[in-house]
């Protein structure tokens, strides 16, 4: 089975079926993986950009890529200096480029 039939989801488009080969679906899909990152890097540098003196959990997690997990353990190794304001941890930007970018 190598051909994928894809019908329009518009009930008024008079386009009929167009046939995919498997390798169109996969080129598409890569297509659109590589388009997301593209996405993806073009927020976090406009983040970086715009950066705050000091970042939230979610925010350290997203410019370093790794989960709260991960960002957990960061402090608890003491790899990453953080304070806690009102019983949430705050890292200072310097800090968190800094592990992102060690040889500066």
């Amino acid at each position: 089975m190598d051909e994928i039939v894809c019908l329009s989801c518009d009930p008024i488009s008079d386009h009929e079926e167009e046939e995919y080969s498997l390798a169109e679906i996969i080129e598409l899909a890569k297509e659109s993986r590589l388009a997301f990152k593209e996405l993806e890097s073009s927020i976090r540098e406009g983040f970086i950009k715009t950066h705050p003196k000091w970042l939230n959990s979610y925010q350290a997690a997203f410019i370093l890529n790794v989960t709260g997990q991960t960002l957990k353990r960061y402090r608890s190794l003491k790899i990453l200096p953080f304070v806690v304001v009102k019983g949430l941890c705050k890292y200072r930007y310097e800090d968190v480029m800094r592990l992102l970018n060690p040889e500066k």
